[in-house]
């Protein structure tokens, strides 16, 4: 392999702001009309997803748990504790990234009227048809779709009740910061929200000034000098307390539909690097999730997941392959970052225990280039 020196280093994930969308004022109907898919803003992702579950579990009694997936951020845990809501979680399925959607009939989790089907890693989740989780269930759905290519400025395809996304430093459409909810019920969401989160300060101008520096800090050489800053925690994963819920005004849902409809016409380039990717992975001792798969022939990954063959070979590929931009993503289930052993999660949560120990990701944004492809198959091969 190409030896890369660990001044030079790829982003695990994600695009550069789009500056030339910023600079452009946002017009006076803009700010006034209310957006028409029913969008409501946040000051984060996590801010956004906690305002949905608050509202979803509002209008459930009894019922003070929600279904999470066992292997995913731990800001979604962040996000139903800060509510007051009991995670409960449910497996993945084999050879997939989603959570099994049979634990919404589950009895072990007949006290639950609320679940988080994540979108991870941009893949589209299996998503019941509308009415026929509740019908069944009672359970009220929220789509997570903060890895992938959606939000305001495009229409809300999803069968949930709820849908959050997150513009997130390394997210796709990213504005270093803030997310988004759609609710069905937009008009009671809107009021529910309006009456219990404060507004915050968001300016586009400030947003392009650390924008400019974000675009030249992800760039390979600038990101291998700032990855080792210690004090920075880059790639470092924890539970963290999720602050006061605040509101983002309208101006921030302008900007973001911008850069949304931006980035969602550059969606065959996207599909095209994921693919290339893809077609580096040796078939032999390496597995894409099925509906990885299936989202990376249609729109595009914001990072392609990987299964190695076992625990070691992650683990070697993650030690010589992250100046690739190769990451172990978060390293664990999320029981084990609420406190349980190892030992209980592999018995617990054995789909998940084994994706959280045998995943990698590859980037797909655009500065991997040629070079960096060129590396990362010679890696993979010397994996085998």
């Amino acid at each position: 392999m190409r030896p890369v020196t660990v001044f030079s280093r790829q982003t695990p994930a994600g695009e550069s702001v789009l500056l030339r969308q910023l600079l452009v004022t946002a017009r006076a109907d803009e700010l006034t009309t209310p957006m028409p898919e029913g969008w409501s803003a946040f000051g984060s992702g996590t801010m956004a997803l906690a305002a949905a579950l608050f509202f979803a579990a509002s209008r459930h009694q009894p019922g003070k748990s929600v279904i999470l997936p066992a292997y995913s951020c731990p800001d979604i845990v962040a996000a139903a504790l800060a509510v007051g809501l009991e995670p409960a979680f449910a497996d993945l399925v084999v050879d997939q990234t989603g959570m099994n959607l049979a634990a919404l009939r589950s009895p072990l989790n007949a006290g639950s009227s609320i679940a988080v089907l994540v979108d991870l890693f941009g893949t589209r989740h299996e998503m019941p048809v509308h009415g026929e989780t509740a019908a069944t269930s009672r359970v009220t759905l929220v789509h997570d779709r903060a890895q992938s290519l959606a939000g305001p400025g495009q229409e809300v395809d999803s069968a949930a009740d709820l849908v959050v996304v997150s513009r997130g430093r390394g997210k796709p459409a990213t504005l270093l910061g803030g997310g988004a909810t759609w609710a069905r019920q937009a008009d009671e969401f809107s009021a529910f929200a309006a009456a219990r989160f404060p507004v915050g300060n968001w300016s586009a101008a400030s947003t392009a000034l650390r924008a400019a520096l974000y675009n030249l800090a992800t760039q390979p050489l600038a990101f291998g000098a700032v990855a080792q800053l210690p004090f920075l925690h880059i790639g470092e994963t924890k539970l963290r307390t999720l602050p006061a819920i605040t509101r983002l005004p309208q101006s921030w849902l302008v900007h973001a539909a911008r850069q949304l409809r931006a980035w969602r016409s550059e969606c065959a380039a996207r599909r095209a690097r994921t693919l290339a990717m893809a077609e580096l992975i040796p078939a032999n001792n390496f597995r894409i999730p099925s509906d990885a798969l299936q989202t990376a022939a249609s729109e595009g990954l914001n990072r392609l997941p990987v299964m190695c063959s076992d625990t070691e070979q992650a683990r070697w590929l993650i030690s010589r392959g992250t100046s690739l931009g190769i990451s172990p993503m978060y390293g664990k289930t999320l029981p084990e970052f609420m406190g349980m052993s190892a030992t209980d999660a592999a018995l617990a949560f054995p789909v998940a225990y084994r994706f959280s120990r045998t995943l990698v990701t590859l980037p797909t944004h655009a500065r991997c280039g040629p070079r960096t492809r060129q590396s990362l198959q010679e890696l993979l091969r010397d994996a085998q």
